[in-house]
């Protein structure tokens, strides 16, 4: 039988942090993990491993304890992956990288974890945190590395490795403070002897009182290097801070070992050494010229090649770049060029300076008259005489990956705009969306009716996201063992899993302002309801008042990835040989406004045929209470496999249970029950008892039974009696050919193995 197809409107489910917008189901209440770290309460799907998860599918734990309020909602970590998964997102306070720095330029204009304070921080320069407190070895001493103690003492036997017990006054202290961000390090006032011959102590750099800020380092070795040793990846020289004149670059790894770094165009070099003239030589694939940083006064591009030998690779289309002057004009002055210029200086340019990527000018700078590059759009660039040129709002820029807009009216990320592609505006990507935040679900396209014009970040890249697909709704009879969305685990005994059992329904009615839950039901239709007379019989009169919510698992919560749906009733059809003291012929079907919209989750059972016997194991479901809590219903909905008690068995039983030896079995119950402690109870009523249909070969099941009655709760040796549906099978087609609804959602039509 071919598969039905229906048109579905998702809802929201989760997803991945956006830019300065709280993700749906990231709550602003915040949690501490076990590890001490900080955390967000998420939905539990939600989180994966303590951190962040976004791929809709996981493993939910129901039975944890932590700090958030709702058993539904979980602390995880935000500590999310960033930057092309090369940095993280953590607390400011626990990442030492110096973001001043050209290497994490990319990591500091990072905006992925703006929100609450957090960084992203190079994978390298997370600091390791620990929670555990210093060992104590003593009366106000505690155990730390020999470099950590200011007065080292004899070795204690409660500290190990090169660990030395030292005084608390005596530990070196490292605090975060303007000493350490200029190199040095906080210490005890009058114990620092720096090898340098300035005054180099700073007590106001240091927040604790008694501490100076000290340049002195135990590693510095006493020899003194080789003078002009090149040092900060090529742009100074190693030389006594007497002879350097110009600029000192701070010399982090330590290269020139007590000399100091100057910037190579003003450090006195030998006279025996020269530094080869790279001037106006073409670099980074001729987007800059080589020159010295103070006739740079534009862009200066990071030389990772050395190919400037000491000088600065400067941008070509910066207009104040000054070349040195000379009178000898180059090889190539006067050749042709990109688009009718020529090759010619810089400050001989009256025209268009256009970027010289195939090198033809030789380091001279590309020039175009005015009335070539065109009258009609000016384009945007530098040149001696002009200034930067409007660019419409809305030009694409970074590969299309973004659009050119004013900063304060971008709202996603800004991209550094290398190829200076926006002028005086900034390429502004769109904001980071999820397929939830945007009402859809990740699906392939192939399935997909109406997708989103904006892209996903919590979708993979063989899917899309969806705003209109077409669902596969499943025939009859399917059961979810693993669940929809996510799979339960730890759970306590009898709870199912989510959506589990798609066909169950909540019968519901208003009191006090609430919906409140009185009885279960089957969904056979998508507008019709199979449950007992009992639970519907004094609402004939007036079938509205009763709402039928399908989709349901957890009535104490609200954050299933997958909504619940609800219709009032609008006829009620009661079996005519109903008897309400004993409750034979104890069934009856509810006629609904509207359909449900099936799903995974909202489906329907099967009936069995006229007869149907049953020889095994069953299944029953509800929200009622349990034999260990008889006195609250259950939040989530229950799952109780019961062993099938043969008729005369349960007769017998039954006979001695009621003290009733004339005590008849009717034909319209089956039994099922007796295990101690496992049993439907109150509550129950209506809700199916459901057997897997003999032979099939996708597990597909019937409902067989509805919760009826019983003696006491979970007695052991004593089954229940529930309504026998195998009998009222013609009865339940009459009814629904009367009210012209069609029998093919409960009817089962085995499939065949070619078509699985």
């Amino acid at each position: 039988m071919a598969d039905f197809h229906v048109l579905l409107l998702f809802g929201t489910i989760v997803m991945l942090i956006p830019v300065n917008v709280r993700p749906q189901g990231v709550s602003d209440q915040a949690c501490a993990l076990e590890n001490g770290k900080d955390g967000f309460c998420v939905t539990v799907h939600q989180c994966r491993d303590n951190v962040l998860n976004v791929d809709g599918a996981g493993v939910v734990d129901l039975r944890f304890s932590d700090d958030c309020e709702n058993y539904m909602l979980k602390c995880c970590s935000i500590e999310t992956p960033c930057e092309d998964n090369e940095g993280t997102c953590v607390a400011a306070s626990s990442c030492d990288a110096d973001f001043n720095s050209s290497k994490y330029r990319l990591f500091k204009e990072s905006e992925e974890c703006e929100w609450n304070n957090y960084k992203c921080c190079p994978n390298e320069r997370i600091g390791k945190q620990t929670n555990s407190p210093r060992t104590q070895c003593g009366f106000d001493s505690v155990c730390v590395s020999d470099g950590e103690c200011l007065a080292p003492q004899p070795r204690s036997s409660v500290c190990s490795g090169s660990q030395t017990c030292c005084p608390r006054n005596q530990v070196r202290q490292h605090t975060s403070s303007s000493c350490e961000e200029t190199g040095g390090q906080c210490v005890r006032q009058g114990q620092c002897s720096s090898v340098f011959g300035i005054n180099i102590r700073m007590a106001a750099a240091c927040e604790q009182p008694g501490y100076e800020c000290c340049m002195d380092s135990t590693e510095i070795a006493t020899e003194v290097p080789a003078k002009e040793k090149s040092c900060v990846r090529g742009s100074g020289k190693c030389v006594p801070r007497s002879e350097c004149k110009g600029t000192v670059y701070r010399d982090r790894k330590n290269e020139c070992n007590g000399l100091v770094c100057c910037a190579v165009d003003t450090a006195v070099t030998s006279t025996t050494t020269r530094r080869p003239d790279t001037t106006g030589k073409g670099c980074i694939d001729n987007s800059g010229v080589c020159t010295t940083r103070k006739q740079c006064k534009g862009t200066v591009y990071r030389d990772r090649n050395n190919e400037c030998e000491g000088l600065v690779c400067c941008a070509t289309i910066t207009p104040t770049v000054v070349l040195p002057t000379t009178t000898t004009p180059r090889s190539s002055a006067g050749k042709s060029c990109f688009n009718n210029g020529k090759c010619t200086l810089r400050q001989d340019c009256s025209g268009v300076v256009y970027r010289d990527r195939r090198n033809d000018c030789d380091g001279l700078v590309c020039c175009a008259p005015s009335e070539t590059a065109g009258s009609t759009t000016p384009r945007t660039f530098l040149t001696s005489t002009t200034t930067l040129q409007p660019v419409i709002a809305g030009k694409p820029c970074l590969d299309n990956s973004g659009k050119c807009t004013r900063r304060e009216e971008c709202r996603g990320t800004v991209y550094g705009d290398r190829e200076n592609e926006c002028g005086r505006l900034v390429c502004c990507t769109e904001p980071i969306r999820t397929c939830s935040s945007m009402k859809g679900i990740c699906a392939a396209e192939s399935s997909c009716l109406r997708r989103s014009t904006n892209s996903a970040v919590d979708c993979s890249a063989d899917t899309v996201c969806c705003l209109e697909v077409v669902v596969e709704i499943k025939e009859c009879g399917y059961r979810n063992l693993r669940g929809v969305k996510f799979n339960t685990v730890n759970r306590n005994d009898g709870e199912s899993q989510y959506g589990e059992f798609p066909w169950m329904v909540a019968l519901m009615t208003e009191t006090s302002g609430e919906l409140k839950y009185f009885c279960g039901g089957s969904l056979i239709h998508p507008a019709v309801v199979l449950t007992s007379a009992e639970c519907l019989r004094k609402y004939r009169r007036t079938p509205s008042v009763v709402t039928v919510r399908a989709g349901e698992w957890d009535m104490g919560s609200e954050l299933e990835p997958i909504p619940y749906q609800e219709h009032q009733v609008k006829q009620i059809t009661c079996h005519k040989q109903f008897q309400p003291n004993t409750l034979l012929n104890n069934v009856a079907l509810a006629f609904l406004e509207d359909g449900f919209n099936l799903g995974p989750t909202v489906n329907t059972i099967c009936l069995p045929p006229q007869n149907f016997s049953v020889d095994n194991r069953v299944t029953g479901m509800g929200w009622g209470t349990t034999p260990r809590n008889r006195k609250q219903y259950q939040q989530i909905l229950k799952s109780i496999d019961l062993p099938y008690v043969d008729r005369d068995d349960c007769e017998r039983t039954l006979r001695k249970a009621l003290s009733n030896r004339k005590f008849q079995l009717h034909y319209s119950f089956i039994c099922a029950g007796g295990e101690p402690g496992i049993d439907t109870c109150t509550g129950d009523g209506g809700s199916p008892v459901v057997y897997y249909i003999p032979d099939d070969l996708e597990l597909r099941y019937y409902a067989v039974g509805m919760v009826s009655w019983g003696v006491g709760c979970g007695r052991s040796g004593v089954p229940a009696a529930y309504t026998n549906i195998c009998v009222f099978r013609d009865w339940i087609d009459r009814q629904m050919e009367e009210e012209n609804f069609e029998m093919r959602h409960y009817e089962y039509r085995p499939k065949d193995i070619e078509d699985l």
